[in-house]
């Protein structure tokens, strides 16, 4: 009785064609994860934006709120019900986010890694750009952050500015 098998040249061929397969695919999979993410981003910046400016017309004034949750990277970030976010603006992102938030006092559309933010800062509203909500995020895991942001006199998220892909 005669076994079939396959040869060993035949294992190593087909092992050949899945590895190149597999090194077509993985760039294509982080571009997508990358994409998922800052859709993410993209959504978060314009609401806080909003919150802002629901608050000035109530209030007369914008808030500023420091950095927070405070640990971007890789991975998700829980959101606490006690951070400036919450209590001053009702805003709160369940399930949690890959970065960190900021809304900060003036300009910083050009170079938002230069912000420092500080908790309940309350800003007059003017026809100027008086706050600046940021995004610090490290996407791609690397340890080295970039930005998103969004002004109160434009609501278009701008970035990534800084190191992302």
């Amino acid at each position: 009785m005669k076994r079939k098998s396959f040869s060993l040249l035949e294992v190593i061929i087909v092992l050949i064609i899945i590895s190149v397969l597999a090194s077509l695919a993985v760039p294509q999979y982080r571009k997508l994860v990358y994409k998922s993410k800052s859709a993410e981003v993209k959504a978060i910046l314009p609401s806080i934006a909003h919150l802002e400016e629901v608050r000035e017309t109530e209030k007369g004034k914008y808030i500023t709120c420091g950095w927070y949750p405070g640990s971007a990277g890789k991975n998700k970030q829980v959101w606490s019900e006690t951070n400036c976010f919450s209590s001053e603006l009702n805003f709160n992102v369940k399930g949690g986010t890959y970065c960190d938030f900021a809304v900060a006092r003036g300009n910083f559309s050009s170079n938002p890694a230069s912000a420092s933010p500080s908790d309940r800062e309350e800003v007059e509203g003017t026809a100027n750009i008086d706050i600046t909500i940021i995004a610090r995020c490290d996407l791609d895991g690397d340890r080295n952050f970039s930005y998103y942001v969004v002004t109160d006199e434009d609501n278009e998220v701008k970035g990534p500015f800084g190191d992302d892909f």
